[in-house]
Formats: structure tokens, C-alpha cells, sequence
């Protein structure tokens, strides 16, 4: 997965590792390195996310490129749920939020960090978990229980706005 800057100039790079035994595993670098120290670290698909007056956040570049593909302007953050960065929240201020989050324990702290990190720079916030799968994602969603765009756009619409004020101290995401 290529990670760019506002410009879409590569910056990092994550590779996902599949195994049919083991657990998938990743692998981050550079075009220049096998590190990403002392690396700025940008949201997933930045350039669209800038062109654009909402974002879909999901916890994984996978669910990204799963919405991206039904042409929706999804990110996700660099190395994981609890990776989020001030400079990733920067990137959102005054956009509308949709975070889409995985259906178990770790999606929903990820929910609420995302939804305190955002609470005062994202125009308006909603959560929606369209996965009914224990640990389902959004891509479970559209390859396994036919979720559609349509059908994503409705559950978006349909779900409540966070104020900031909820965001801080909401304990359901």
C-alpha cells in the first residue's frame, strides 16, 4: 500500500504479508529505506481526502481500498488502530466524518479515539459498524454480506451526528 503526500509523491509504503497458517504480518519502508524513522507519515489516499469535503475512516488500508473502489474517498491511518497522529487529525479539520469502524472490541476504542482526536476540528462526526460478522470489517461487509454502496450511503445518512461534546465523553461508539 502507497502512502503519498498532498502532492501523491510516494512517501511509505506498507506491505501486508499473508500466511496460510500464521497471522498476517506487516512490513513498513520508505522508496529510500527499510524504516520509517524519522519519516512524516501521512493518511492513506491523502490526496483524494484533500480533494474532498468528507472522508470515510477505516482501520486498515484493505476496508480503504474497499470503499475506494465503490469510488468513496476512505483513509485510514499508517500502522494500525492505535496510530492515530495530530497531523492525521489536521488533514480533516472541517470535512465531514464517517468513521467506519471494525465490528469488535479493538474497532470500538478505535472509534473513540478517532472520535476525541476529531471531536473539534471535523465538521460534523458519525460512527457506523456495518458488519455483523464477530470482527467483521467493511470489506466482510460488501465481499460477504452484500453490502452495497447504496446501502453504505443509507447507513451513513442514517446515522446520528456526534457533537463535539458527545465525541469527548461518549462511551458508544
Amino acid at each position: 500500500y502507497t502512502y503519498t503526500n498532498a502532492e501523491g509523491v510516494p512517501c511509505h509504503y506498507t506491505i501486508r504479508m499473508e500466511h496460510p497458517t500464521k497471522s498476517k504480518t506487516f512490513f513498513q519502508c520508505t522508496p529510500w529505506s527499510s524504516s520509517l524513522k524519522g519519516v512524516d507519515l501521512y493518511l492513506y489516499n491523502l490526496p483524494m481526502i484533500i480533494r474532498s469535503d468528507w472522508a470515510i475512516i477505516v482501520e486498515g488500508e484493505k476496508d480503504a481500498d474497499t470503499l475506494i473502489q465503490l469510488g468513496l474517498p476512505a483513509t485510514t491511518c499508517n500502522n494500525g488502530a492505535d496510530n492515530w497522529k495530530e497531523s492525521y487529525t489536521e488533514s480533516l479539520r472541517g470535512k465531514d466524518i464517517v468513521i467506519c469502524r471494525d465490528n469488535d472490541d479493538a474497532g470500538n476504542d478505535h472509534a473513540h479515539l478517532l472520535l476525541r482526536s476529531l471531536a473539534n476540528a471535523a465538521k460534523s462526526l458519525r460512527v457506523i459498524c456495518p458488519s455483523k460478522i464477530h470482527k467483521g470489517d467493511v470489506t466482510d461487509w460488501v465481499e460477504r454480506e452484500n453490502g452495497t454502496k447504496n446501502r453504505l450511503m443509507e447507513l451513513m445518512r442514517d446515522a446520528d451526528i456526534i457533537s463535539p461534546e458527545e465525541a469527548m465523553w461518549s462511551d458508544e461508539a
